[in-house]
């Protein structure tokens, strides 16, 4: 899995975007919509040598999930998938007006909301068990949202990597998933990419814009994981992205 998992994930308008993995516009950021093809055109795009994959299920329409390459100097990794709440490819910065929420219309997930204890809506939701010849995976992802900074405190969107149903991508050190409310100016700070002029009456902070050529507000910077898996056994991945609240 080209050393385990490489993903990469954020949120964009009142959508959320997740990047997997294995700039700017000018360093070619390039988005392919998943369209008609079969979704495991995505688990393809994460799994390395040594792991066998199966039973692949996707829930999310044809616009929510695609493949990217050119991240480089945006995301921190240059290729991977995009899972998203809204269009994917709406994370590719063109002008100010271009930079809008977009809805799937779409039903939440019932994991997301437990986690979080809000009811959750447009959810896309990747699955998948594999196989994978060493005892342990690795995780690199970003998460991102249209949502920073003004909405900190009132949409707490997130995600998950739930392994064999435990959520393995945390901040590091604690046991805190990550989401707007939890990483930003104000929380964990060391982990937030600060990309607009904008604060919140739930944080009052602001720090230096970043200018990252994308239509995200903000996002993390790379983080990482990794986690114990059964070698040479059927392990379960499930990776779910919702807005939370609206």
């Amino acid at each position: 899995m080209c050393d385990g998992w490489r993903i990469k994930y954020r949120p964009l308008g009142a959508a959320l975007v997740l990047w997997l993995a294995c700039g700017n516009a000018s360093a070619g950021l390039t988005v392919t919509p998943l369209g008609t093809k079969n979704p495991s055109t995505l688990v393809s795009n994460l799994v390395g040598s040594g792991i066998s994959y199966s039973n692949v299920s996707y829930w999310g329409t044809t616009t929510s999930a695609a493949t990217f390459t050119g991240g480089s100097t945006i995301i921190g990794f240059d290729s991977g998938i995009i899972l998203s709440t809204g269009a994917a490819a709406s994370v590719v910065y063109t002008t100010l007006s271009a930079k809008m929420s977009t809805r799937l219309w779409l039903a939440g997930d019932s994991d997301l909301t437990s986690m979080t204890g809000q009811t959750t809506y447009d959810a896309t939701v990747l699955e998948f068990d594999f196989v994978p010849a060493e005892d342990s995976i690795h995780f690199e992802y970003v998460f991102a949202s249209e949502e920073y900074n003004i909405f900190v405190g009132q949409y707490n969107d997130a995600f998950a990597f739930f392994l064999d149903g435990a959520n393995v991508a945390l901040i590091p050190g604690t046991s805190t998933y990550v989401s707007i409310n939890n990483v930003n100016n104000c929380s964990n700070s060391s982990y937030y990419v600060n990309n607009v002029s904008e604060t919140s009456t739930a944080c009052t902070l602001s720090a230096p814009v970043v200018g990252r050529y994308t239509s995200m507000d903000g996002l993390t910077t790379v983080l990482s994981f990794p986690a114990p898996v059964l070698a040479h056994q059927v392990n379960h991945m499930k990776i779910a992205i919702a807005d939370t609240g609206d």
